[in-house]
């Protein structure tokens, strides 16, 4: 990330820049408080919005790039489900089906779910999505670890869950990244949520290294 810049109307008073390098398999945590650019900064990072100035590059790619090639997962803090089953809702937004037969995506399913603590609570991949808030989460981050991402940018995604579960699903997503070299950018309000991270940036009123 180079000089990137990224400002609002002049009445939201949002200002974002930021020159950051992150390391192939780097886990970075983003802190600040609500309003400081957190949520945009993930939308810059995974290709939704585009940057106003300055550049963000993965690998010389641009995160637009990497996003048609499924090379990027997001989760914004929402999690997004759809009225599918749970196998459906984990494989939404998988580029190739193809690549593996069905009984080996079910089997990436399971072990995605199980991962996030999730597998004993839902009624099976055939089951309908009927979930609290922290599951929602919980799903929505199984769904950006069956896609077998290079760079995963999680916004704020374990803000529903008790402490119990959220060290849990941390020590495991800490294990996950490390064993597949997945580079991980996430957001949180609070520091302990990002305890695992190699390194934390904190936003203030705008952006800044620290």
């Amino acid at each position: 990330i180079k000089d990137l810049a990224f400002t609002y109307s002049e009445s939201t008073r949002l200002v974002l820049k930021l020159n950051l390098d992150v390391a192939a398999g780097e886990w970075i945590g983003i802190l600040g408080a609500t309003g400081t650019g957190k949520s945009t900064l993930m939308h810059l990072l995974s290709g939704v919005i585009p940057a106003q100035a300055g550049q963000i590059q993965v690998d010389s790619l641009s995160p637009q790039d990497w996003k048609q090639r499924g090379k990027i997962a997001s989760l914004s803090q929402e999690g997004l489900m759809l009225d599918l089953s749970v196998r459906d809702n984990l494989l939404w937004g998988v580029k190739d089906l193809s690549i593996l037969s069905a009984e080996a995506w079910n089997e990436r399913c399971i072990w995605a779910l199980k991962n996030v603590e999730l597998w004993g609570e839902i009624e099976g991949l055939d089951g309908e999505v009927r979930l609290s808030g922290g599951q929602r989460q919980r799903l929505g981050l199984a769904r950006a670890l069956v896609a077998d991402p290079a760079l995963l940018i999680l916004d704020d995604p374990l803000s529903g869950l008790d402490s119990q579960t959220e060290e849990k699903v941390l020590q495991n997503l800490r294990r996950i990244l490390s064993e597949q070299a997945i580079t991980c950018v996430m957001t949180a309000n609070i520091r302990p949520s990002l305890r695992f991270c190699d390194r934390v940036i904190e936003l203030n009123s705008g952006c800044h290294n620290r």
